[in-house]
């Protein structure tokens, strides 16, 4: 069964229609630009498709990209350690925990939460790294606080994204990072939607631009300190021609397809191309209205 949502921030159900995708609508508010499905599957519904692997990624693959998420962990790390350079590190949808490998060579204690029990079941056994399988909460390993919080691609997968980062706040110590990366796809115009060749309904929920993640961090106690931008226009085009089925709409390196018909030997060099595409090129590109990926900085006040 479907439940009918409006926009969390402003109440207002159903603006004007954004996206239809397999079967669901995306409606953007008027008022914040948040992009929302509605009617959506219910919790326990979403929750099995990350619990199964049934997501947009199998496990197989996150586990698969380790040398794309090595250098996408380095990116966000050298941004991250403007503003903190050790202590304990929180990575929510840990995926298979390679950015959180990256953190521990960087000084940082890391810790991880993942859902996935292929993927968890990584994380602890191969890199060593505590994980526990179930949704944050104010009890997770045992009530410990964080000095930072990092999450990548995962904010459009919450369910309740207000009670969520609420739970972050709490979960951070005073002064405490939140660090996330994520795409920009509410603010992208009609024009370049057409851009991304899949918006991956309904495994993804919602798609914040800045206004609203400038209003959900302040509504939930956050500071945001800076926004990262960086336009993926290049890089969705090189997907496209040489990646297979190419991105799907998280702004922060799908791949989903996972370039079955480039050879195993050949896949770091697209990867190094695509991550300089995304961050390199990306940065200097244009970027009003056009789709981009985000890194998120904010302090817990």
């Amino acid at each position: 069964m479907l439940q009918q949502v409006g926009c969390i921030f402003c109440g207002v159900n159903h603006g004007n229609v954004a996206i239809r995708e397999n079967g669901y609508v995306g409606y953007r508010c008027d008022d914040c630009g948040l992009i929302y499905i509605s009617p959506r599957p219910k919790i326990g519904d979403i929750e099995k498709i990350y619990a199964c692997g049934n997501a947009c990624m199998t496990p197989e693959q996150h586990i698969s990209r380790r040398y794309l998420k090595r250098l996408h962990a380095h990116h966000a790390l050298t941004l991250i350690t403007r503003y903190a350079t050790s202590g304990s590190m929180l990575e929510i949808g840990a995926g298979a925990g390679y950015f959180l490998g990256e953190a521990r060579r960087k000084g940082f204690d890391p810790y991880a939460i993942e859902p996935n029990p292929t993927q968890a079941d990584f994380i602890e056994n191969d890199l060593r790294i505590p994980c526990e399988r179930q949704a944050l909460s104010l009890t997770s390993f045992r009530g410990k606080q964080f000095d930072a919080i990092f999450h990548s691609d995962v904010i459009s997968h919450f369910y309740d994204p207000i009670d969520t980062f609420r739970t972050i706040h709490a979960k951070l110590r005073p002064g405490g990072f939140l660090i996330f990366e994520t795409g920009n796809f509410a603010d992208v115009t009609v024009k370049y939607l057409g851009a991304i060749p899949s918006f991956q309904y309904p495994d993804h929920l919602f798609f914040f631009g800045t206004r609203a993640l400038t209003k959900l961090l302040l509504t939930t106690g956050f500071q945001p300190l800076k926004m990262y931008s960086y336009s993926i226009l290049s890089e969705l085009r090189f997907t496209k021609v040489f990646g297979g089925r190419g991105q799907g709409a998280n702004g922060g390196g799908n791949h989903g397809g996972l370039v079955h018909h480039i050879k195993e030997g050949m896949r770091p060099a697209y990867y190094r191309v695509s991550h300089f595409l995304r961050y390199r090129v990306g940065s200097w590109m244009p970027k009003a209205g056009r789709p981009q990926t985000m890194i998120v900085v904010a302090q817990k006040t």
